[in-house]
């Protein structure tokens, strides 16, 4: 069974996580379920030279998206910068700490991020990792951003 998460803002992670129902008992230690992700980012007109205002990055047990607040371009901080340091920050506090929860993941990320750049950004942070029942999809959302999980039916019907 596979589940398509998608991420609403102009930075759009497309992923399939595979295996939607796991369970504990798996011999060599890694997770039975994983995502598999393509990431593609347009920036708009203005932002073109710079990249946008957007960041994505992503790995195997984890996902975050950050959308740089635009608003910061009046100011002449380049929040898609921010943006980038956030996402950065996040897989490499995730890769440190492997047993971190999103919320806390994306908490140190946006400090570290802070301490690099000036910038806002909302942002989504997702990971699988082994839990209680199986593997577990955990979130943690900065801002308006969010997100939704399609599955598919008994049918192959998607379904949110």
């Amino acid at each position: 069974m596979q589940s398509w998460l998608s991420l609403g803002m102009s930075a759009l992670l497309c992923a399939t996580a595979t295996n939607a129902t796991w369970t504990n008992s798996f011999a060599d230690g890694k997770l039975p379920g994983y995502f598999q992700s393509k990431t593609v980012i347009i920036p708009k007109d203005k932002n073109m030279a710079t990249g946008g205002q957007d960041a994505a990055e992503s790995s195997e047990t984890m996902l975050v998206i950050a959308d740089g607040v635009g608003g910061y371009d009046d100011l002449g901080i380049d929040s898609g910068n921010f943006a980038r340091s956030l996402a950065i920050s996040a897989m490499t506090v995730a890769k440190e700490r492997p047993d971190m929860n999103a919320g806390d993941v994306l908490d140190l990320a946006c400090k570290s991020a802070k301490s690099i750049q000036e910038g806002g950004s909302t942002a989504v942070v997702m990971r699988l990792h082994d839990g209680e029942q199986g593997v577990m999809l955990e979130s943690a959302i900065l801002g308006d951003s969010g997100l939704i999980i399609y599955r598919m039916d008994e049918n192959g019907a998607l379904v949110k």
